[in-house]
């Protein structure tokens, strides 16, 4: 269920991060995506389903397995070589044990989807993109001023 989204106009933006070395790149590009996908964390955790009678509680407990919106996290990957250098910023959980949030989030045969990670991202896309383009002017024109 990954959209992709294509943002126009950034010619400028491509041209000035042709001219960086690619580590010096993906640290701009990843510092700026951590920061822009802040709110959208925020909203994650604030608005994922929890857990309301006490028998579904202790199982949990006694599983070792934190609250999901406790698990709610942002992290950064890289692409393989030779994929031009592609970058991505999750929001989610990695946690193995958390493998339902899945169902929880699409539903299932016996669980009406519950798609707060949807709303969230459709709720702050605007926010997310905005943030993201004022984190990069400052970081590149921090790197042009200092260098780092």
């Amino acid at each position: 269920m990954a959209d992709e989204f294509e943002v126009k106009g950034l010619k400028e933006l491509d041209e000035k991060l042709d001219g960086l070395a690619a580590d010096m790149q993906w640290k701009i590009l990843k510092s700026a995506g951590m920061n822009a996908t802040k709110p959208l964390l925020d909203e994650v955790k604030a608005t994922t389903p929890r857990a309301t009678d006490d028998k579904a509680i202790a199982a949990r407990e006694k599983k070792g397995r934190k609250p999901l919106h406790e698990v709610m996290r942002r992290w950064s990957e890289s692409g393989e070589k030779g994929e031009d250098d592609i970058g991505w910023i999750h929001v989610g959980h990695r946690s193995k044990k958390h493998w339902w949030a899945v169902m929880l989030e699409e539903g299932t045969d016996k669980i009406t989807p519950r798609g707060w990670m949807r709303r969230a991202m459709d709720n702050n896309v605007n926010t997310i993109l905005k943030r993201l383009t004022i984190a990069l002017q400052k970081r590149i024109a921090k790197f042009e001023k200092t260098g780092k």
